[in-house]
């Protein structure tokens, strides 16, 4: 029996052995072709070249750098045991590698890709080819017949004309990758604005927790200092019990800081898309600001309606939304397909030809729409709506810009005039309290005036911190706004 079943492949079956065989080749080419452990290229990965430049490499280009920048080992080692210091670049770079909302945006480009690649794939044609071992019994009154072999089939189709629906079709993937895109580069804005808020959050957090540690140290030498006092007499039990209330006022506040920096640094951890449980190290202190050159207000208006990325990424909406409109229509012209068939003994779902043979047709198909119940109607009516919608969410997008950064520079003027102010009142708070001691020392003032005085320095101190830090937020922030916060204004 095998014997008998390889010759009838080798002498009559030969289309279909030599089909398996091809298919078999095939699959080992597919196999080869993409994969590239060897180094091989993947011959498939994306062959009607639709992936666009961002998919091609892991860089990312922000605004104002001089090269793209991409994730580096430097970027995720940033937690050795114990934890380096960690610097606002060192937090940037981090969220750039594993923000979960930018990996979102990746994946939505990489969904609009792939779009546009089935998109133009309809211009080529469709080839389809398979086999079928068969084996047929039939009995009747002159006996029991059998016949075994195999059945091949081969199918060309060709849409040759649809009236512009194919190139709807990419018009409209083409303009979703570009919202896509753009919205990318949104989101990068968005996350980095995220991140120098919260960085700067707990950088501030962090000084406020440790003024308040100082301000229980000091309250606490205050404390023993006063009870010392009240063992030669100089102290009262009144001057004692004060001493006492400000270090547990002084305790109190120092926990509360404590949390509030708890808080601070897991939001710091969750904008850059790591565990809230890891340790942090952050810096002390903050530089003063430096005079930035004034920028008319008119001027960076004007800038951000062109190359502002929610804007660029609205636009594309509307103009995708406008493309959807050709594509519904285009659902309701004729198109016309070119067949191209070839049957080896027999045809699909049949038995095997008693004759055996092969046919071959050749043809051409026109579908014309005549009627679907209106649905092509309500189907443009729809993109219409739709068009119409996007267009007004993009005014909205133009209008919140502009809002945004009116607001983000009002923010920046007055963070610069506290800072000074914050500078005046931390002088002052200074020589106040060094003067309280001095008089204090000298039994010429009491325990509230040094006390009050002490508060007042604690109070200045803090606020020179937090003006610091609002200063170098909302400086960064007026860029995001803008859509040009770039890695360089970080160094």
């Amino acid at each position: 029996m095998n014997d008998d079943r390889r010759m009838y492949c080798a002498w009559r079956g030969w289309p279909g052995c030599w089909i398996r065989a091809a298919m078999g080749v095939l699959g080992v080419v597919l196999v080869v072709a993409r994969s590239d452990a060897n180094g091989l290229p993947d011959l498939f990965d994306d062959p009607l070249l639709a992936n666009p430049p961002v998919l091609e490499n892991s860089s990312i280009a922000l605004p104002g750098d001089r090269q793209p920048w991409s994730c580096s080992d430097r970027a995720r080692q940033v937690w050795p045991d114990p934890p380096r210091l960690l610097d606002l670049t060192d937090a940037i770079d981090i969220a750039l590698c594993d923000n979960p909302q930018l990996k979102h945006a990746i994946a939505e480009i990489r969904l609009q890709a792939a779009a546009l690649g089935e998109a133009r794939a309809a211009y080529l044609p469709r080839l389809s080819l398979s086999t079928s071992e068969l084996e047929s019994r039939t009995r009747d009154a002159f006996g029991d017949q059998r016949a075994r072999g195999l059945a091949s089939y081969g199918t060309l189709t060709w849409r040759v004309l649809d009236f512009g629906g194919r190139s709807a079709n990419i018009e409209l993937a083409d303009r979703l990758l570009d919202a896509a895109s753009a919205t990318r580069d949104a989101t990068i804005q968005r996350v980095l604005a995220h991140v120098v808020s919260a960085y700067f959050d707990a950088v501030t957090a962090q000084a406020a927790e440790r003024e308040r540690a100082r301000s229980l140290e000091l309250a606490e030498l205050t404390l023993g200092a006063t009870r010392r006092r009240s063992l030669h007499g100089s102290a009262s039990h009144a001057d004692i019990a004060q001493a006492s209330a400000a270090h547990a006022r002084a305790a109190l506040a120092r926990s509360r800081a404590q949390g509030e920096l708890d808080k601070a640094r897991a939001v710091l951890l969750n904008a850059m898309g790591r565990s809230s449980e890891q340790a942090v190290r952050l810096p002390d202190a903050l530089p003063a600001p430096r005079d930035d050159e004034a920028v008319v207000l008119d001027a960076w208006l004007e800038h951000a309606k062109h190359v502002h990325p929610a804007i660029v990424a609205a636009r594309a909406q509307a103009d995708a939304a406008q493309a959807k409109i050709g594509v519904a229509r285009a659902e309701a012209l004729p198109t016309l397909d070119l067949n191209w068939n070839v049957y080896r003994n027999g045809y699909p779902n049949q038995g095997l030809s008693a004759r055996g043979g092969t046919t071959t047709t050749i043809g051409l198909t026109l579908t014309i729409p005549l009627f679907d119940g209106f649905a092509r109607i309500y189907g443009v009516r729809r993109a219409q709506a739709q068009s119409e919608q996007t267009s007004n969410q993009l005014e909205e997008t133009r209008l919140q810009i502009d809002l945004d950064i009116v607001k983000a520079r009002a923010d920046v003027q007055a963070a610069r005039r506290n800072v000074l102010a914050s500078q005046a009142l931390l002088v002052a708070a200074m020589d106040a309290a060094q003067s309280a001691q001095r008089r204090y020392d000298h039994g010429a003032a009491d325990i509230v005036e040094r006390l009050r005085a002490e508060d007042g320095l604690a109070d200045a101190q803090q606020e020179r911190i937090r003006c610091l830090a609002e200063w170098h937020s909302a400086r960064l922030r007026l860029k995001a706004s803008m859509g040009m916060l770039g890695r360089g204004a970080f160094e």
